[in-house]
């Protein structure tokens, strides 16, 4: 037996399904831009060079593509690639400190991405709701 799917109701279903997508996205791109601005104003580090907060930066991932990034410094971005490499099929958003100091200095007590961390733990799950509202998906 085979079902066949009209080509219009094939489309509009990848339609909504591509708003969902994008409506996603949105979403984790203000978690990340959030996070990310948060490191940068309460980074208690000194930084002498402004290497490690300029290296401050996010991805966002859908199943594992690329579909937005604000890394600025190549060290980001081959620390980010590392990071997608262990994660194939994410959906979500991935923050990072990509000069390869970054841990130490986490390690000496300073914040380097704790801020980012507890403001994206903290706005995620209203955001999340707010979507959820958005598209229906609950009552």
């Amino acid at each position: 037996m085979t079902l066949r799917v009209r080509n219009d109701t094939a489309k509009a279903i990848a339609s909504a399904i591509r708003r969902q997508e994008q409506a996603l996205v949105q979403v984790y791109h203000r978690i990340g831009t959030t996070a990310v601005n948060a490191a940068r104003e309460r980074a208690n580090f000194r930084d002498q060079t402004g290497n490690l907060r300029q290296s401050f930066g996010y991805v966002v991932l859908l199943e594992g593509r690329t579909v937005e990034s604000d890394l600025s410094v190549s060290e980001s971005e081959q620390y980010a690639a590392k990071v997608i490499a262990e994660y194939p099929r994410m959906t979500g958003v991935i923050i990072v400190a990509g000069m390869e100091y970054a841990s130490y200095v986490a390690d000496k007590g300073y914040d380097v991405l704790d801020s980012a961390e507890l403001t994206a733990e903290r706005i995620a799950p209203r955001l999340i709701q707010e979507l959820e509202r958005k598209l229906k998906l609950t009552d």
